[in-house]
């Protein structure tokens, strides 16, 4: 949990509850959910991967989907951001970890 803390920290920002209890649990995953692949980084990624691609403050991309697709959570709200699909703005996928897996799951 010090590691996940530390991370947080680094990227000036709180993580939300219940993503921290994930990556406390299994330090990030990959595999299909619904009909798409999905790797959520482990916490040693996450620092690495917001400073490289510059993200504005707060805004934390935790993962990357099928099709180029990037998700990140930015105070309290977890989005599928513009990119490769050509999203005008970033897409709500949910306030809480669990309503962002079951967006997913949705399609």
């Amino acid at each position: 949990m010090a590691e996940i803390v530390a991370a947080a920290k680094a990227l000036r920002t709180e993580f939300p509850k219940d993503y921290a209890q994930f990556l406390a649990a299994s330090n990030g995953a990959r595999g299909p959910v619904g009909g798409a692949h999905l790797e959520l980084w482990p916490v040693q990624h996450l620092r690495r991967n917001n400073e490289a691609r510059g993200s504005e403050p707060f805004l934390v991309v935790f993962g990357a989907g099928s099709g180029g697709a990037e998700f990140a959570f930015h105070k309290g709200e977890f989005l599928r951001l513009p990119g490769v699909e050509k999203l005008a703005a970033p897409e709500s996928r949910g306030r809480s970890f669990v309503e962002f897996l079951e967006s997913l799951n949705r399609g």
